[in-house]
């Protein structure tokens, strides 16, 4: 594990002169938790920024307290708020197809989208289950549709905020990726399978683009209320708070964001390619 104080080294050495900061960086699930803390030491370090935010219609009001928020820490970054449905695949790449009609290249995507389905099944209008959605199919999804403009970087980076290093399995049952068979789709299951299939592409993809780097990043428990996610208010307030009683769960602030910006380890688990 990386220490701490060597990161915040590393994260002190971005600048505009030495043209070390992304010019270009694009957050999938940055309305909250570790995405939106990212993007806030991103713009802290006071380098000249574009940075696009996606997110669905209903956290639109949350994301423009966030850009003012933004704006108010420097004003060299400019954000722009892009409308979209991360687990609808068809929106994905309408997004994306928004982005690479205005940029020539994307210097980080970073992917943090998803929850733990702690719920019964339910499947996007495109039949892919919700999480498995979030998780996997739309983070390769972008990462595909942005591949042209991420090659064409000088340094480009890919973090896929999830399970690696600590959720993937040897071997998953390679008839069963949906999860549908009877008894195969819970909370864990649905973590180990979209973590191993993450690996599995992330690696493949770093084979056959060595100048990218692409990083499959675990932080741990984490608490941003998506574990809340699909429940009632307050239903498993009692069960939650013994959790992190136990664990020790990290609020989504604490030192996320400076972990995630160095790239070189984020949280306590990883794994990188390049």
């Amino acid at each position: 594990m990386v220490p701490y104080k060597a990161i915040k080294a590393s994260n002190a050495l971005i600048n505009d002169s030495k043209s070390t900061a992304p010019r270009i960086a694009v957050f999938v699930g940055a309305t909250s938790g570790i995405g939106q803390l990212t993007a806030s030491a991103l713009v802290a370090t006071g380098t000249r920024v574009r940075i696009y935010l996606i997110g669905r219609k209903s956290s639109k009001e949350r994301a423009q307290n966030f850009i003012q928020e933004l704006h108010s820490i420097s004003l060299k970054a400019e954000v722009i708020w892009t409308e979209g449905e991360a687990s609808i695949l068809g929106d994905v790449k309408r997004v994306c197809d928004i982005i690479k009609s205005k940029e020539k290249h994307v210097d980080l995507l970073f992917l943090t989208a998803g929850y733990v389905p702690f719920v019964p099944r339910d499947e996007t209008a495109e039949g892919v289950e919700v999480t498995l959605s979030l998780r996997y199919y739309s983070r390769m999804m972008f990462i595909l549709q942005l591949l042209p403009l991420l090659r064409q970087a000088k340094a480009a980076r890919v973090i896929s905020v999830l399970g690696g290093g600590l959720l993937e399995r040897p071997s998953i049952d390679l008839d069963d990726l949906d999860l549908k068979k009877p008894g195969s789709f819970g909370a864990m299951q649905s973590q180990v399978l979209s973590a191993t299939m993450n690996t599995a592409a992330l690696e493949r993809l770093a084979a056959d683009s060595p100048s990218i780097t692409f990083i499959h990043s675990c932080p741990g428990s984490v608490d941003t209320g998506n574990v809340r996610r699909g429940f009632e208010p307050d239903s498993l307030k009692a069960c939650v708070q013994l959790g992190e009683s136990i664990s020790g769960t990290r609020r989504g602030g604490d030192d996320g964001g400076e972990e995630a910006e160095d790239g070189s380890k984020h949280g306590d688990y990883e794994n990188a390619y390049q």
